[in-house]
This record gives structure tokens, C-alpha cells and sequence, in this order.
């Protein structure tokens, strides 16, 4: 099977172009001016790494890249080796919230979506499906219940949404029109492995959580009030889950006509409380939901509301057309506390180590320097504690 994957240097992408190749399928990167395939053979190997996969395992020989420029994405239709392709995974996107940005996240998320949708219709006679990674965002807001169809009259929060949403609806109307049948993946917030911890520098409701309380913390303050409900509720995945699902449904052959909307989410929704705990515990902060009065308490929410994880309820998440699909190798993601705590542990000490390598860097210049002027400096790397970082406010 040769399987083509755009986004392949993505969090998402690599981990699932990583996953075809360990299980000894083609795939065919097509990543933006990489002529080499450097960065998407080093986003590969992260994502092995990650994984705890063994790197020597990657077969290189059967990844091929295909170096493309977004603005003239029409070449692709002369390449041949688009000829062979089976599946095509679609994950590149723009993920920028801000209204100034819309006209790219449109032209990313909207038109190139559908520009590839129609070139992989044209130039890949064998190709079975088209699978395009999308959010549960795309339903729009205010909802009891998110449902596994494209919702006729949305309102949405940000662009991004709005542009995932305009995504779908083109999908289908292309694919019911002509060209290869679409299934549409939406997704929640992706964590990082539930195991491993490995979370790729992705962006989640959980380290902006981490991240809110640690600027209060450099501002000498361990107190702080979020502006959330107390008992809100984030759905989230992690992306090894994610993964073994996306493989199941790339693998099971089903109606090759219907065109299709799928969740994928958590079955246990982690309380918001529950996180600020996990954050208390591991940073000894006093972090707790409330109105925001202090200047350093508004900054850290507009810190935790940047990508908009926490500005609604979240409603119940229909999961009925993956059970439907996969049948008794349906399972949905069993996240719990105990996976959540760790991958919030990781995420802190990763903020540690590269606050001890930037100081470390500091002063092995410095000792540079001053042997430069025949000064002789013994060098010994004190210990800093979780305790003594938290407490800095250098950092």
C-alpha cells in the first residue's frame, strides 16, 4: 500500500508517517520546501524516538518526498509517483486563531484542502479514500451535543474553526460530486503519548495550564485565579491512541462511496479542577478557578485563553460512526488522571532542563571568557530543585 501523508513534519503527521513505516507500508511525504527531505526524515525519527520505537527499524526506502510549493500546488498534478497512491491522509493545516490571519488560515485549511482533494481525484486512479484530519471546533459553539455530520448554520469563536468547518462542507460537496470519498476525522486537543510522555512541542489545554501558572510564579506569585468554571470539562487525546485508530480505519476495507464524519476523543473528560491539582502538586502553586482581579492574574488568563481551550462547556461527543466502522476493534481513548499527571510531570521538567541549559550555557561562556584572560575557573554545576526554579524569578 502506498499511502500518502501531507503534514508529515506535524505532530500528528510524523507520528502517524512513523506508524506506516515500523508496519512496513509506503508512504509519500509531501512536505513544503523540503527538496532534501531533511525535515521531514528528522520529524520521522522524533516521532520514533518519542514512541520509544527503535530508530534502526525505519526503513528509509520506503519513504519517498515530494517537495512542493504551496502557491504553485498545481505542478503535483504532472508527478507520476501521485499515480500509485492507495490513501491519502490530509494533516497539514494553519492553526492560527487570529482574525488578521484568515486569509492564510483560508488558504491553507480551505483552498489548499480542496486544490488536493482534486488532484489526487484526477492523478491517483486507485486511490480508495481521502482522510482529512479536522477538530470537534468545526461544529461551531453552543452546542448539547456534537454530532457526526457537517452542521448546516455554525457560529464559531475563531478562524481556525470557521476555516476547518468551510474544509469539510467543500470536501463533500467535491467528493459527492466527483473524485475520491472523504472521511473526516475530527478530533479534540491531542496530548502527548499517554506512556511516554512525548508531546512533540504540541500545544494542548494542559501545558497552557502549566505554562499560565508558571508565568505567576516568575511574577512571585503562587496564587492565582483562573476564570473557568470549576466543573468544565476538556476532551482530550492522546496522540498514541489517536494513532492505532487512524491506522485501524486506514486499514479496514469498508464502502469505498460513503463519504463519512468520525469523531475520536477520550471517554473519560478530566475536570479542569482536577488539572489545576495535578499543576498545584507538581509546581506548588495555588492556582484555583475565580474571578481574576490582580494585574499578574489577568496576564496568566489571557496566557490560558490564547487558544481558546477553556472560553466553553464542552457537550457530549457523539462517537457512533467509528464503533459502526470498526466494530469490536473499536475502543475509545481511556485516558485517565494517572496519564494526565504524567504528561504534565514530563512537560514541567522539559521547562526545567531548558531553563538549566540556557543558564548552564551562561556560564560556560563566561568561564570561556575569562580563560581567554589567563583567569583559571573551576566549573561546578550546582543542583536546582523544582522548589528553588519555582521560586526564581530569573526564570
Amino acid at each position: 500500500m502506498l499511502i500518502a501523508i501531507t503534514g508529515a513534519t506535524s505532530f500528528w503527521g510524523s507520528s502517524l508517517a512513523m506508524s506506516f513505516l515500523m508496519e512496513g507500508q509506503n508512504v509519500l511525504a509531501l512536505s513544503p520546501h523540503d527538496p532534501e527531505g531533511v525535515f521531514t526524515k528528522r520529524a520521522i525519527l522524533n516521532a520514533a524516538k518519542g514512541f520509544k520505537y527503535d530508530k534502526f527499524e525505519l526503513d528509509w526506502n520506503l519513504l519517498q518526498v515530494v517537495s512542493f510549493d504551496p502557491d504553485g500546488i498545481e505542478k503535483l498534478r504532472g508527478d507520476s509517483r501521485l499515480s500509485d497512491v492507495d490513501v491519502v491522509w490530509h494533516l497539514a493545516e494553519d492553526e492560527s486563531h487570529d482574525a488578521h490571519d484568515s486569509v492564510a488560515t483560508f488558504g491553507v485549511n480551505l483552498t489548499l484542502t480542496g486544490q488536493l482533494h482534486d488532484i489526487f481525484s484526477r492523478a491517483s486512479p486507485y486511490c480508495q479514500r481521502f482522510y482529512f484530519g479536522s477538530v470537534l471546533g468545526s461544529w461551531g459553539r453552543d452546542h448539547d451535543a456534537l454530532r457526526e455530520v457537517i452542521p448546516k448554520t455554525p457560529s464559531f469563536r475563531n478562524m481556525y474553526h470557521a476555516s476547518k468547518w468551510a474544509a469539510e462542507t467543500n470536501l463533500f460537496i467535491q467528493a459527492s460530486q466527483y473524485g475520491i470519498p472523504v472521511t473526516i476525522l475530527r478530533t479534540p486537543a491531542i496530548l502527548g503519548h499517554a506512556r511516554t510522555g512525548w508531546y512533540g512541542n504540541q500545544k494542548t489545554p494542559l501545558y497552557d495550564l502549566i505554562e499560565a501558572a508558571l508565568y505567576g510564579t516568575k511574577q512571585g506569585k503562587k496564587a492565582i485565579r483562573f476564570g473557568i468554571p470549576k466543573d468544565l470539562k476538556i476532551p482530550m487525546v492522546p496522540i498514541n491512541d489517536l494513532i492505532d485508530m487512524a491506522m485501524d480505519l486506514t486499514f479496514l476495507a469498508r464502502d469505498h462511496h460513503k463519504n463519512e464524519v468520525v469523531h475520536y476523543s477520550s471517554e473519560k473528560l478530566i475536570e479542569v479542577e482536577r488539572m489545576m491539582m495535578m499543576v498545584n502538586k507538581l509546581l506548588g502553586t495555588k492556582i484555583r478557578p475565580g474571578q481574576p482581579k490582580k494585574a499578574y492574574e489577568k496576564v496568566a488568563n489571557d496566557i490560558l485563553h490564547r487558544n481558546q481551550w477553556f472560553d466553553h462547556s464542552q457537550p457530549r461527543i457523539e462517537m457512533r460512526a467509528a464503533a459502526e466502522i470498526l466494530g469490536p476493534r473499536f475502543q475509545a481513548s481511556q485516558l485517565d488522571e494517572q496519564a494526565v499527571y504524567k504528561l504534565a510531570k514530563v512537560y514541567v521538567y522539559d521547562l526545567i532542563a531548558q531553563f538549566e541549559g540556557k543558564k548552564k550555557g551562561f556560564w560556560h561562556r563566561l568561564i570561556q571568557n575569562l580563560s581567554l584572560l589567563g583567569i583559571q575557573v573551576k566549573f561546578s554545576r550546582p543542583v536546582l530543585t523544582l522548589k528553588e526554579l519555582i521560586g526564581s524569578k530569573i526564570l
